[in-house]
């Protein structure tokens, strides 16, 4: 998506035609992140001095980071997709299947799970997990990963997909905070 290349030090507006809502994406550092078990976190180097408010999405180079979750003036902790209470709604991109992600117990820092899309539904290694844009944090169609395998689980309706995160946490420094635009005048009506 073309947003990834926008630099300064303040949001910028993308007006981008397949999106309903508008995002401004301001550009950041990951200065600290610490690995604690199930709950990792992140640290960037913007905070409410640059209008990051817990609740902001945040995207790398490659694909979703996690979600602000407080601030101070100058620094934003987030809450990234490898933590035992994300979630996210995503979306199959080949079936159009909506499905949630959650890094689950048999996950590592470079994987994920997809539940909740129907064992119908074919899945295939290699095909994209993107996000949903649902709940107003991310746009539509953020990378969020690639099929690793599929498990049809007996008894279940619901098919157990495994995907390859996009982003590298282990190798991660420059990301976007996304600010929905639209979604704070819809706070203020």
């Amino acid at each position: 998506s073309g947003h990834m290349v926008l630099t300064g030090d303040a949001f910028t507006s993308v007006d981008d035609t397949n999106y309903l809502q508008q995002f401004d994406f301001l550009n950041a550092k990951i200065i600290s992140s610490s690995k604690n078990g199930r709950k990792n976190s992140i640290t960037i180097n913007k905070g409410t001095e640059n209008n990051v408010r817990p609740e902001m999405g945040v995207v790398g180079t490659k694909g979703i980071i996690g979600i602000t979750t407080s601030s101070s003036a100058y620094y934003t902790y987030v809450k990234p997709l490898i933590h035992e209470d994300f979630i996210l709604e995503v979306i199959h991109k080949k079936s159009k299947s909506f499905g949630f992600v959650k890094w689950t117990l048999s996950d590592d820092w470079r994987t994920a799970t997809v539940v909740d899309i129907p064992n119908y539904v074919e899945v295939k290694p290699g095909d994209e997990i993107l996000t949903r844009g649902s709940n107003g944090l991310f746009p539509m169609g953020e990378m969020v990963g690639f099929v690793l395998s599929v498990e049809d689980i007996p008894g279940e309706v619901y098919l157990k997909v495994k995907i390859n995160l996009a982003e590298d946490f282990s190798n991660v420094y420059s990301v976007q905070v996304i600010d929905n635009v639209l979604k704070n005048e819809f706070k203020e009506l």
